[in-house]
């Protein structure tokens, strides 16, 4: 009779792990070879698919991602590479307790698998919680540093008493709203500790097709701020009685800029046969072009005084840009008809999905439907995003989620938060503002929520970052609502808070975003000890490679130096 002696923990090196992996010990007491196949819960409608040969009377030792709950199934015969429902399983394991750096054990044997845990997973949640409580340690050792210094500082400087001298006072300037400074610094900060890895926690980094996970709020709520600020920039200029033409004409030249900055950053890795076209700052240019445009050839000068009247008074944030919201629906409603109407070869009409494997494999080039679609054959296969977060899950193909249909929905979104930027010039007492921002934020979470029914994968149109459907614009555009009215009374209106450090970062945004895409691997923004896969060592690494970022801001903001395109 064959014997196995299972591997013990001792014997195993859990640093041959990379930060997501786990160990699965697989002993077969039977004669006959099996094949075993694998199912993530990431992977929605999709089939098993093969991991490898399991020989009889053998034992292997074999890594696996472990960052997902799975499910694993083996076969008497080879199904090919997936899995259909119509062969009944030798047998179905659906383990419980999965996680990194864990050891785990399939023990089959006649008629059945047994499952169970030999070492328990970390919890990359703790790991979480450590590295906040880290980041929240040094920042009161910054500020308690800061302050002492100050005292110290005053305490040195002689107080001067009853002094004849009448000292002129300064003239009353505009208050300057640093709450949205420290939005701004918010979306541009989590931008980059998510671009470098977020500490390599599922639920930090983006979905993989539809879902809401912490990276995939980064790019709405910055480009809607960039909304906010559009009426405001566009109010200086006027004031300043520059003409319209002039004022397009200089939002035609920092789209241009945006844009160019945005295709040399992907040329690093490519030559011009396969350079990806579209990207983040192509969007920002192409978005903000068409949004300031719109509002400046239909813009309304707002009254210095509200209207009479009380329906009036209390809608005329939105009265004064009804040509401009007609404008953006419509381009809302080209997206919506292109989606769904758009006959696409070889897909059903409407079609949402990631392609690939899903149903079956039915759909297998279809990733996105009409969007994927479009950008293939305007910009070719050769020039769009070819890693799409559902690449690896769903074997998928090629996909830009910054391509050229999303463009017609995140107008809608930078348009919403030029809303809120007007919203901020016609009310000046903090009550309306808090008031009408708190209602936009329930009444697009209301919106987006029907239309995805509140759930991952319900509704007509699902959350989904890479499609930028109508529910993802208005699911973050109310998150966006939520965090800069938090923002705003803290900062603004009770002065609990000052804003900083991300206000130095929210001043020189573009300075951080491409200075962390062209310089943000080295040293000392980035750096390697050891083996380096354990989720805090990475949330410490990432968390540092940001802070150094907020580091440059400060000194720049010290040196007067403002940094924009």
């Amino acid at each position: 009779m064959w014997q196995f002696a299972r591997q013990s923990v001792e014997d195993i090196n859990l640093n041959d792990l990379t930060v997501n992996q786990a160990f699965l010990n697989i002993t077969s007491r039977q004669l006959d070879k099996l094949w075993m196949y694998t199912l993530s819960s990431d992977c929605i409608r999709c089939p098993f698919t093969r991991s490898r040969e399991v020989e009889g009377l053998n034992q292997y030792l074999v890594k696996f991602d472990a960052s997902r709950s799975l499910e694993w199934q083996f076969f008497n015969q080879d199904q090919g590479r997936y899995a259909l429902d119509n062969v009944t399983p030798f047998c179905t394991i659906k383990p419980t307790g999965l996680g990194p750096k864990g050891v785990f054990n399939i023990d089959i044997r006649a008629g059945r698998c047994d499952f169970e845990v030999t070492l328990p997973p970390t919890s990359y949640n703790l790991a979480v919680l450590y590295a906040l409580l880290i980041l929240a340690g040094v920042l009161v050792l910054i500020y308690s540093g800061n302050y002492a210094y100050r005292r110290f500082k005053r305490s040195r400087q002689p107080s001067v008493v009853n002094s004849d001298v009448e000292v002129e006072k300064p003239r009353p300037s505009r208050t300057r709203i640093r709450s949205l400074d420290a939005f701004r610094g918010t979306a541009i900060v989590l931008m980059i500790f998510v671009n470098s890895g977020g500490g390599a926690v599922w639920w930090i980094e983006h979905a993989t097709w539809n879902g809401l996970y912490v990276a995939d709020l980064v790019f709405p709520w910055f480009i809607w701020i960039m909304g906010v600020c559009i009426p405001m920039s566009i109010k200086s200029q006027v004031s300043k009685n520059v003409s319209k033409p002039k004022v397009l004409w200089t939002i035609f030249v920092r789209s241009v800029k945006l844009f160019f900055i945005g295709f040399c950053l992907n040329s690093r890795s490519g030559s011009f046969e396969d350079v990806r076209i579209m990207g983040v700052l192509q969007r920002f240019g192409i978005s903000y072009f068409i949004v300031a445009s719109v509002y400046v050839l239909l813009y309304i000068h707002p009254k210095d005084v509200l209207p009479n009247g009380k329906i009036k008074r209390a809608f005329y944030d939105i009265y004064i840009l009804g040509h401009q919201w007609f404008v953006m629906l419509c381009l809302a409603a080209m997206h919506v008809v292109i989606t769904f109407a758009l006959p696409v070869p070889g897909c059903p009409k409407g079609y949402l999905g990631p392609g690939g494997k899903q149903d079956n494999g039915l759909y297998t080039s279809c990733i996105g439907g009409a969007t994927g679609y479009v950008d293939e054959k305007i910009l070719g296969l050769n020039h769009i995003y070819r890693w799409p977060t559902a690449g690896s899950v769903y074997d998928a193909s090629a996909f830009d989620p910054e391509g050229m249909v999303g463009c017609l929905t995140t107008f809608l979104q930078v348009f919403i938060g030029l809303q809120c930027g007007v919203t901020l010039m016609v009310y000046t007492e903090w009550k309306q503002r808090i008031t009408r921002m708190l209602i936009w934020s329930v009444a697009l979470g209301i919106f987006g929520g029907a239309l995805c029914l509140f759930s991952q994968e319900g509704g007509v149109i699902p959350i989904n970052k890479n499609l930028w459907s109508l529910s993802f614009v208005f699911a973050t555009s109310a998150l966006a609502y939520i965090l800069l009215t938090f923002f705003y009374v803290m900062i603004d209106v009770l002065k609990w808070w000052t804003g900083t450090p991300l206000v130095y970062a929210g001043m020189n945004s573009i300075l951080l975003y491409v200075g962390h895409s062209v310089v943000g691997s080295m040293f000392p923004w980035r750096w390697r000890i050891g083996p380096m896969n354990s989720h805090l060592v990475l949330l410490v690494e990432n968390i540092w490679h940001a802070g150094v970022w907020v580091v440059v801001s400060y000194y720049f903001y010290c040196k007067k130096i403002f940094v924009s395109v």
